[in-house]
C-alpha cells in the first residue's frame, strides 16, 4: 500500500469513526453505575439481601475542625423497606421504625405524634437507606443520571489525587444535585457530593469493608467543599461497625 493510499485509508476510518454517534451522557452514566454495582458485590447479591445491622457513629466538627458532638445510632434495615434506628440524646432514647407506609417514633418508649418530629424521623430513615445502599440505589427508577466525564478528585488530608468518573444525579421535586465519583480503574464508589441550597458537601469513602457479600462503608469523611469539589474543612466523620445477624 502506497503512502498516499494509506493516508486516504486512515482518513476514511477516522471519518466514519467520527460519524458514529457517541454514547449519550445518560447511557454512559448507567454503564458506570452498573460497573460499580458489580465491583461492590453485584446486583444478584443485593437482590438476595434480607437484613443488615450496624452501629453508625457520627462525629460532628465545628468551624475549627474540633469535635463538637458525637451521635451513636444502632441501625437495622431490610433492603425492601423495613428500617429501625435507635439512638440516645439529651432527650432520652429515640426509636424510629418504618415498615412500608407505617412510621412510628418513640421517645423513652412513648409514641410521638408531633408532625415536625415525624417529618424529621422520616428524613432520617430515608437518608439512612439512600446513603448506605450506594451505588445500588442509583438504579432507582426516579433518579436521573448524567455522566460528566473524568476529573481529578483531591483529598485534603492525605493530599492524594485520584482519577474518577463523575455522574450527576437529580430527583423529581428536589433541588439538590448529587454527584458520584467512581474510580476509573476499579469502578468502586470513592466519594459523593451534594449541592444543597448552594452549599457543597463532599463525602469521601475513606475505607470500605465486605459484609454479607457486599462492599459497604467503613469510614467516611464529610467536607465543606467548593464548586470544584475541593475540600475546605471537615464537617463530620462516620464510622460504620457491622453487626452479625441473630
Amino acid at each position: 500500500m502506497t503512502e498516499k493510499v494509506y493516508s486516504i485509508f486512515v482518513f476514511v476510518l477516522l471519518l466514519f469513526g467520527c460519524a458514529n454517534p457517541s454514547i449519550s451522557p445518560e447511557n454512559r452514566a448507567k454503564d458506570l453505575v452498573n460497573a460499580s454495582i458489580s465491583a461492590h458485590g453485584g446486583q444478584s447479591t443485593y437482590d438476595k439481601l434480607k437484613d443488615l445491622s450496624y452501629i453508625k457513629t457520627t462525629y460532628t466538627y465545628d468551624s475549627l475542625e474540633q469535635v463538637s458532638d458525637t451521635l451513636v445510632q444502632h441501625i437495622h434495615h431490610n433492603r425492601l423497606g423495613h428500617i429501625r434506628l435507635t439512638y440516645q440524646n439529651d432527650r432520652g432514647l429515640n426509636e424510629i421504625e418504618e415498615k412500608g407506609e407505617e412510621l412510628s417514633v418513640r421517645l423513652n418508649g412513648v409514641i410521638q405524634y408531633d408532625t415536625t418530629l415525624i417529618k424529621n424521623a422520616k428524613s432520617t430513615a430515608d437518608g439512612a437507606r439512600f446513603v448506605f445502599f450506594q451505588p445500588f440505589k442509583l438504579k432507582d427508577s426516579l433518579v436521573r443520571l448524567k455522566a460528566l466525564g473524568r476529573r481529578t478528585l483531591s483529598h485534603k488530608e492525605n493530599q492524594l489525587s485520584e482519577e474518577v468518573e463523575v455522574v450527576e444525579a437529580t430527583y423529581p421535586n428536589s433541588s439538590d444535585i448529587w454527584y458520584f465519583f467512581f474510580d476509573s480503574e476499579s469502578d468502586r464508589l470513592l466519594a459523593n457530593a451534594v449541592n444543597h441550597n448552594g452549599k457543597m458537601s463532599l463525602i469521601t469513602n475513606d475505607s470500605l469493608q465486605w459484609h454479607e457479600g457486599l462492599l459497604v462503608h467503613r469510614f467516611r469523611t464529610s467536607y465543606l467543599a467548593n464548586e470544584q469539589f475541593e475540600p475546605i474543612r471537615v464537617q463530620a466523620r462516620y464510622d460504620y461497625e457491622m453487626r452479625a445477624q441473630d
